[in-house]
């Protein structure tokens, strides 16, 4: 509800004397006491002609308040601002940083979906075996303290042991290599990107 007095209308909050009237009350007050003071005063319903805003890049700015005696409403009606070169960068510049966690979130969530069937404590081993591997690998005569306690728990022959380890080792460089090259192209297409909507569109 808005405030009409004198045939200007305003943003002027309905006394706490005049809440639960009907709308029909308070669109003429000539009925008021005049020790209330709001004899020459209503309050009728807003009614938003605004245009509609053309995209994101656009907001309402100042209103204008027309009253219509015929209706008994007053007319609102808002300006549509573009944006400014200044709001429109640094909307850019917010849509990058949720992109890159978008991307960063997928890239996390491929490595983890690869490391969840083992334990932290086992794939920080994970270089170690490798090396010991690769270099039993080139000579037998290497010392490959890991591999021998782990082959020896297992009660595994040495040699298909290694195999194993560089097998596994080799699968995961081509799976998080692979991951970490797709990273890498979606946060340079972050990165070049220059309208919001390119940002906004990238996805893992």
């Amino acid at each position: 509800m808005i405030k009409v007095q004198n045939n200007t209308a305003s943003h002027a909050p309905l006394p706490p004397f005049l809440r639960g009237l009907s709308q029909s009350d308070l669109a003429d007050l000539s009925w008021t006491d005049p020790a209330l003071g709001v004899q020459d005063a209503a309050w009728w319903p807003e009614v938003n002609e605004s245009p509609p805003l053309p995209d994101e890049l656009h907001r309402y700015g100042d209103e204008t308040l027309t009253v219509d005696a015929e209706r008994q409403v007053v007319v609102v009606t808002r300006q549509v601002v573009p944006f400014s070169d200044e709001e429109k960068a640094a909307m850019l510049e917010r849509a990058k940083e949720r992109a890159l966690q978008r991307v960063s979130d997928g890239y996390i969530a491929e490595l983890n979906a690869i490391l969840r069937d083992y334990p932290d404590a086992e794939t920080k081993t994970w270089d170690k075996q490798e090396s010991e591997a690769r270099a039993f690998q080139a000579d037998s005569a290497a010392p490959t303290p890991l591999i021998d306690a782990i082959a020896t728990a297992r009660d595994m022959d040495k040699a298909e042991l290694v195999q194993r380890v560089i097998a596994k080792a080799d699968a995961w460089i081509a799976l998080s290599g692979a991951a970490t090259g797709k990273r890498q192209a979606l946060e340079d297409a972050i990165a070049d990107a220059e309208m919001r909507e390119e940002v906004e569109a990238i996805e893992w």
